[in-house]
């Protein structure tokens, strides 16, 4: 018997191994194995049985068994191998990410004594003399005995006179209790069942026919896709957690997917107090034992409902009854990395593949969204009205350019007007959420000279003003230099700081109003502190403080009573973005972080600061007249040819050395053109927006389509032909459905 097995490289073809006699135990689909892979072994999964082999191939033996990792189920199986095919990458990648092997399985070396006797001196007779005390000692152990020496090369030199031998295995990581933090929720229970909790308020006439309507799929077991659509504050959470009961009371379990799970701590406490120990978290922040013992409980159905971002859409759940989807326009929900699939997409064909139905929600969902939904494709389901009957938020829009005259010339973070509010907010012992979404204390340094910015060496941005820490920061390569003094292009000492970040935005307001508590999440705030968030919007909902400040983080998806004032600086950041989809950002996050105002028993007001506030993106987020934004922005989208109306592929070719990088993208696209035979639209290459990144060239082509199965066919052919004529698949990226063009 021989067995197909899918592994995580780049060709995106399966691997035939022969199934040794002495295998022990039975060998199915679905099973994680290791297996030689030229010099090295990697793990894999079997994907299928035969009889024979390829002619022609030399066929080599499976390695082993990952021991007690589970078997994946055929539908994950199934899921894995539509997204390979979809997004046009090997299927080992995707169920890697379904199931990444460092979660179960770990590559160990060991040293043994070798088959060669003899005595060393110095460094080698010492390795040789542990060696031979411990036998199997790990590497490890010795690097941290031996800091400050050559190692590596005393290990290859007894390697290679057979003193010492190195053996690999691959091996589960034995579990143990890892102590849980008093504000996560847990992710290991002892038992299956659930203590529902009583409903906390009578759904309204809007919620009851959405619950109706998605009631009915659930007991019929029936795929169907369903577009919540509900303005900030209509109870959408609700709808969603009785669809999930009623999958429950059938005896089956439910699928929660949220954007950013670290994002929403009082969610996954809320559903902790609903569910008790029926529910599991899944995210890629959590440790890998914590994840281990949370996919080993859904696998063997003691978790009722999961809980987690995109990669949980692969979570092995059986007798799955519903999937939800929240926020189900968030980019977030794309992998930015290889492989670049879509939580959301592959949701919605987790469900149609399980016969369940999905529950797609949102107060801004996606224009291509929507437009199926009109379309007829998915049923949209709305709630016009927030629960109580309460208002919408009052909104001002602030024009930033009459503001410019304040701040010393450089003009201010907060207007007179969102400083006034603040202060009368604070006064009326309510509380406030201010926008920003940009981290740092300044974009950029510039001179005043040379009118030239401090850039990053190895990306084609300029590097961020941090004044807290005195540095400055390249946001996408991570690189740190010191506060520049003079400029690095004339030496002239005359710098200006860049447009205003979260950090100034904290200084300025402590300015403003000396004694009120405030606190700022973003990505700096946050980084390596997992239970910051929790805390801090534990204190905020408390009222321990009264200004909750930051970037896109606490616009999504929080719910404070006692907010009556939020604002939004910058507003218009976003549409100054080389992306097709820039308003639809724009819009998105104006009409978010708005409705989190006013959701309690005072009205509340929104005040939307902007050097742009005749664009349509702006004024209509601020009133959240999605509708007219829909209607206005599709126009514009049908006329430049882009989605829902044609499919898109955003090919990116990488090369540190530009004129190699260009003339390898320019091979591609005209690849594509002749396979197309001119039924594609090729655009490029060109250099993408961010033209440097890491200290790669970045060459970008965009491949516009009118049939999605048509575009990938010619796409696989041309990658298959390239493959084989060995070039560099590894500097070429392919992102299928792009959700950004940068």
């Amino acid at each position: 018997m021989y067995a197909q097995v899918a592994l995580p490289v780049s060709p995106r073809r399966l691997f035939t191994y022969e199934i040794p006699p002495d295998w022990k135990g039975p060998i199915e689909p679905g099973q994680r194995v290791v297996v030689p892979f030229g010099r090295r072994s990697l793990p894999g999964t079997v994907v299928g049985l035969q009889e024979s082999a390829p002619k022609g191939v030399r066929v080599r033996r499976l390695g082993g068994s990952t021991g007690e990792l589970p078997r994946l189920p055929r539908e994950i199986l199934e899921l894995t191998r539509w997204a390979a095919e979809y997004y046009l990458v090997s299927w080992g990648a995707i169920l890697e990410a379904a199931a990444p092997s460092q979660l179960y399985v770990r590559r160990r070396h060991s040293l043994w004594p070798g088959p060669v006797s003899g005595e060393r001196r110095g460094l080698e007779g010492e390795i040789l003399h542990a060696v031979r005390a411990r036998p199997g000692l790990r590497p490890e152990t010795l690097r941290r005995r031996f800091r400050s020496v050559d190692l590596k090369g005393a290990l290859a030199r007894l390697e290679r006179k057979g003193l010492i031998v190195r053996r690999e295995e691959w091996a589960v990581p034995q579990r143990r209790a890892t102590p849980r933090k008093l504000d996560e929720p847990p992710v290991q229970a002892e038992s299956a069942t659930v203590d529902h909790a009583s409903k906390p308020f009578t759904l309204t006439r809007e919620q009851g026919a959405a619950v109706e309507k998605i009631d009915s799929a659930v007991e019929a077991a029936r795929f169907e896709v369903f577009l919540l659509k509900g303005v900030t504050g209509s109870g959408k959470t609700e709808v969603y957690l009785e669809g999930v009961r009623r999958a429950m009371s059938l005896g089956r379990r439910a699928l929660y997917l949220v954007p950013e799970i670290g994002l929403t701590p009082i969610l996954a406490g809320r559903l902790q107090r609903e569910f008790g120990d029926g529910l599991a978290v899944l995210h890629s922040g959590m440790g890998n034992r914590q994840r281990a013992e949370a996919w080993k409980r859904v696998m063997d159905g003691s978790a009722h409902l999961i809980l987690g971002a995109r990669s949980a859409v692969f979570a092995p759940v059986p007798d799955l009854g519903l999937i939800v989807v929240d926020e189900e326009h968030d980019p977030s929900y794309k992998q930015d990395d290889f492989p670049r699939y879509n939580g959301r997409d592959l949701a919605v064909v987790r469900a149609r593949l399980a016969g369940v139905p999905i529950v797609l929600g949102s107060a801004t969902p996606s224009l291509e969204t929507v437009y199926r939904a009109r379309a007829g494709k998915m049923q949209l389901l709305e709630l016009k009205q927030r629960i109580d009957g309460r208002p919408l938020p009052e909104v001002q829009i602030v024009d930033m350019r009459r503001e410019l005259g304040r701040g010393a010339g450089r003009g201010p973070v907060l207007s007179s007007t969102l400083i006034d509010s603040l202060r009368e907010t604070v006064s009326n012992g309510a509380q406030a959420i201010l926008l920003l979404n940009r981290r740092g204390y300044a974009s950029f340094l510039l001179c005043r000279a040379c009118g030239k910015v401090a850039h990053c060496r190895h990306c084609s941005v300029g590097l961020s003003l941090h004044r807290q820490e005195a540095r400055m920061r390249c946001h996408y390569c991570g690189r740190v230099e010191p506060v520049a003094k003079c400029c690095p292009s004339c030496g002239g000492e005359d710098l200006a700081e860049g447009t205003e970040g979260t950090e100034r935005l904290e200084e300025e307001l402590k300015q403003a109003l000396p004694g009120v508590g405030a606190v700022r999440l973003d990505s700096d705030t946050t980084k390596g502190r997992a239970s910051f968030v929790a805390q801090a919007l534990r204190a905020f909902e408390k009222g321990e403080v009264q200004i909750l400040l930051g970037t896109q983080m606490v616009a999504k998806g929080h719910d404070f009573p006692n907010v009556t004032l939020v604002g939004v600086l910058c507003a218009d950041q976003t549409l100054g973005f080389p992306d097709f989809r820039a308003a639809e950002r724009t819009y998105q996050l104006i009409h978010q972080v708005s409705g989190r105002a006013g959701r309690g028993a005072r009205p509340g007001r929104v005040i939307v600061q902007s050097f742009a506030p005749e664009h349509y993106a702006v004024r209509l987020g601020a009133s959240q007249d999605y509708d007219a934004f829909f209607e206005k922005e599709l126009a514009y989208r049908r006329g430049l040819r882009y989605p829902p109306f044609r499919v898109l592929v955003q090919l990116i070719l990488s090369d540190r050395q530009a004129q190699r990088g260009f003339t390898r993208a320019r091979q591609v696209s005209e690849r594509v053109k002749r396979a197309s035979g001119g039924d594609l639209c090729v655009l490029g290459p060109a250099l993408a927006p961010l033209s440097k990144l890491r200290g790669q060239f970045r060459f970008q082509i965009l491949i516009k389509g009118t049939s999605r199965r048509r575009l990938n066919r010619i796409l696989t052919d041309v990658l298959e032909n390239l493959e084989t004529e060995r070039f560099p698949l590894h500097a070429l990226t392919v992102d299928v459905d792009p959700v950004t063009t940068l």
